[in-house]
């Protein structure tokens, strides 16, 4: 660690000349040392918030359309995505893009789903009142994983008339190990299955922190 030490020069009874020249040296003196100081302080606070991952970045990606096929009993709604999708982020290829180090974390920060094919003009179902609550989880395709399957994002209750919705998230879930292992996203659902066919893509967002 580099010592920075601070010499404030001293001054001796003499002329009034004199002692304004000391004091005005101490003054110069101390403000170079608090501007060292001041360096030394931003420059200390800088790495030390590059070494906490203090550097992250989002990575978008679009969900593919979903078909929920309707049913004029209107049975139970389990699941809101027919088809579970894989995330396809690579992880060493987006750092390696912006040049930093390796993912430290990633966590899900934005889950949203849109409704598509609407006619012209839309029915009054054309919404997503047919589903009350959606839970979203991760979950590792690997054979034998350690991983246990968590929520990620959830919708509690599922607001009406909507065409779009977003999810909250629960970024705290790291997604690294996941990833790592080949990740899965999957839902449950509780509602009663439209009287029509409903079709819906979407988009995940994922913030990674290096």
């Amino acid at each position: 660690m580099v010592s920075h030490k601070l010499t404030v020069l001293s001054g001796t009874a003499g002329t009034a000349g004199t002692a304004g020249t000391a004091a005005m040296d101490r003054r110069s003196v101390l403000k170079v040392g608090l501007g060292v100081l001041g360096g030394l302080t931003a420059s200390g606070l800088a790495l030390s918030l590059s070494g906490c991952g203090a550097l992250r970045f989002d990575i978008n990606q679009p969900i593919a359309e979903q078909k929920i096929t309707g049913n004029i009993l209107a049975g139970a709604l389990g699941v809101f995505l027919p088809t579970p999708f894989a995330l396809t982020v690579n992880l060493d290829q987006e750092t390696k893009a912006r040049g930093t180090g390796p993912a430290q974390s990633a966590g899900l920060v934005a889950l949203s789903f849109q409704l598509t094919r609407l006619p012209n003009p839309p029915r009054s179902t054309d919404n997503f009142d047919f589903v009350d609550r959606i839970e979203i989880f991760v979950e590792s395709t690997k054979s034998g994983t350690a991983l246990a399957k968590q929520k990620v994002a959830d919708l509690i209750p599922v607001p009406k008339g909507q065409t779009k919705i977003e999810l909250q998230c629960y970024p705290s879930v790291d997604l690294v190990p996941y990833i790592n292992e080949g990740a899965r996203i999957s839902s449950n659902a509780s509602g009663r299955v439209p009287s029509n066919d409903m079709t819906f893509d979407g988009l995940v967002t994922i913030e990674v922190r290096v």
